[in-house]
């Protein structure tokens, strides 16, 4: 009865006072958990889907503060910053695999207009769209070329 009632009481307070990493449920291997990879797997899935931070933690079944706490932790973004790394660089995958304009690259990624894939093309790769994809198309000819 007395390691009954010891157990009873240490258990949870062990659990609630552990480092994170032996506690269940956490990050064991490094990479991040089931619930981040759903989260993860909807964004790359559904680039130019409008997805709310609500849903994304649904998707999770996280609370709104728990995903973005450990989102942010694991991959270093905040979900919605995250989404915009994956369309801007699904956005420069179809400027040197397409002769699509930029345009339409734009609204197939999920950026509501040109102006706003330019801004966040700017703030990734220090360029705009138009003058990267010239650059990178002028590069490959010469380099053919040679």
């Amino acid at each position: 009865l007395v390691d009954a009632l010891a157990v009873a009481i240490w258990v949870p307070l062990l659990r609630r006072h552990a480092p994170r990493s032996t506690r269940a449920g956490s990050e064991r291997d490094g990479g991040p958990d089931r619930r981040l990879r759903r989260v993860e797997e909807c964004l790359r899935a559904d680039l130019a889907g409008e997805h709310t931070l609500d849903g994304l933690a649904a998707v999770a079944g996280l609370s709104r503060y728990h995903l973005l706490r450990r989102f942010k932790r694991h991959y270093g973004l905040p979900p919605y910053a995250y989404l915009t790394r994956l369309r801007v660089e699904r956005a420069a995958a179809l400027a040197l695999e397409t002769d699509l304009p930029l345009t339409h690259i734009a609204l197939d990624v999920g950026f509501g207009s040109s102006s706003r894939l330019t801004e966040a093309f700017q703030r990734h790769y220090g360029q705009a769209p138009s003058r990267w994809r010239h650059e990178r198309r002028a590069g490959a000819i010469s380099g053919k070329a040679g």
